[in-house]
Parts: C-alpha cells; sequence; structure tokens
C-alpha cells in the first residue's frame, strides 16, 4: 500500500473563511469549526485534484459534525454531502467502510489478532 503526504494550498483559506460567514458545515453550531473546515476543504481540494477514477478516498470520523444533524449519523453534513460519490466514502466506522470496501484487509487485521491471541505468554 502507498501513502502519500498531502499539503494544504494557500488559496483554500478562503473557502474556510466562506463556510464561517455562510455558518455551513462545520460552522452551523456555536463553537469554532476552523479545525473541522481545514480538514474538509483540504478532502475537497485533494478530490479535485485527482481525476482518476481508480483512486478512492475515504473521509472516516467521529466527529458529529459532518453528520447529517436532521437524519441518519452515518450520512455526511448537506453542506458537504457533494463530496461524497463511488470515489469518495463518507464513514463514522472505519471497520465497516473497510469491510466494505477491502474486506481483505480486515481479514488480516482478524489473523493477526488472532494469531497474538494464541501466543503463550512468558
Amino acid at each position: 500500500m502507498q501513502v502519500q503526504v498531502l499539503g494544504a494550498e494557500r488559496r483554500r483559506r478562503w473557502s474556510y473563511d466562506e463556510r464561517a460567514i455562510e455558518k455551513r458545515a462545520p460552522f452551523h453550531r456555536q463553537r469554532n469549526g476552523i479545525n473541522d473546515a481545514i480538514m474538509i476543504e483540504f478532502y475537497a481540494d485533494q478530490l479535485e485534484k485527482e481525476k482518476s477514477d481508480e483512486v478512492q478516498f475515504a473521509f472516516v470520523t467521529h466527529n458529529d459534525d459532518f453528520s447529517d444533524p436532521a437524519g441518519d449519523q452515518r450520512n455526511p453534513h448537506p453542506d458537504i454531502a457533494s463530496f461524497f460519490s463511488q470515489k469518495s466514502y463518507y464513514s463514522i466506522n472505519l471497520g465497516e467502510l473497510l469491510n466494505g470496501i477491502a474486506p481483505e484487509l480486515l481479514e488480516n487485521v482478524r489473523f493477526e489478532l488472532e494469531f497474538a491471541e494464541d501466543e503463550p505468554t512468558a
């Protein structure tokens, strides 16, 4: 598996400000959401840059600021729902996501956990 470290671009800063002014998620609540806004705008920037349909993205969070406030928490907030499609997944549960898109990864983890449990302890 390849891992790529990505950097945010300066031009995205205005998107954070616009989100705050318009009170769009994650600024739809009273607390300051700049950290959350940076994350979701960075994610959107990476989606925009990647043109290949072969590359898949996933945004996994337990932070309910990103979830639909009037419905199922497993769905993204309507303000960010457009970021998610066939190649971009939204999830609040990493295990469920991996089981759905790459079950072999979970099988490897299960095997390692079971193997570690079977090893005798000193």
